[in-house]
């Protein structure tokens, strides 16, 4: 029992690592979105697609699979009115829902808490 404790600890660190490796990536690729008195505070995702949460608003990059398109949804932190996550065992799923639509983000498990957590700091600001 120990020592899949420790494996999972040690899994823990390496996905950290890992998370650390994309959020350098995504921060490189954000810095490119930003408009001019934006700062990027953290980003985060999977692989190709991200979301980023600034100074003054929460937008995310969807990079289709055949690399030649890609669609980037921005959303003030006014016009945000629900977050919410959903814990999974493969992936956790984050709902940000606007005054008029309702985005769906997947992520990978563990990072659904820390993103609403960190949209909801921003918000009521």
């Amino acid at each position: 029992m120990f020592v899949k404790l420790k494996e999972n600890i040690a899994n823990i660190g390496n996905m950290d690592k890992a998370l650390e490796g994309m959020n350098t990536i995504h921060g490189e690729n954000a810095q490119k979105l930003l408009i001019e008195g934006e700062e990027a505070l953290q980003c985060y995702g999977l692989l190709l697609d991200f979301a980023c949460i600034t100074n003054k608003r929460l937008f995310f990059v969807d990079v289709k699979l055949t690399n030649k398109k890609k669609v980037v949804v921005s959303i003030p932190f006014n016009h945000i009115v629900e977050v919410s996550c959903d814990y999974g065992y493969a992936s956790d799923e984050i709902e940000v829902t606007t005054t008029h639509k309702t985005y769906e983000l997947k992520m990978g498990v563990g990072l659904a808490e820390r993103f609403a957590n960190d949209v909801l700091t921003q918000m009521f600001k």
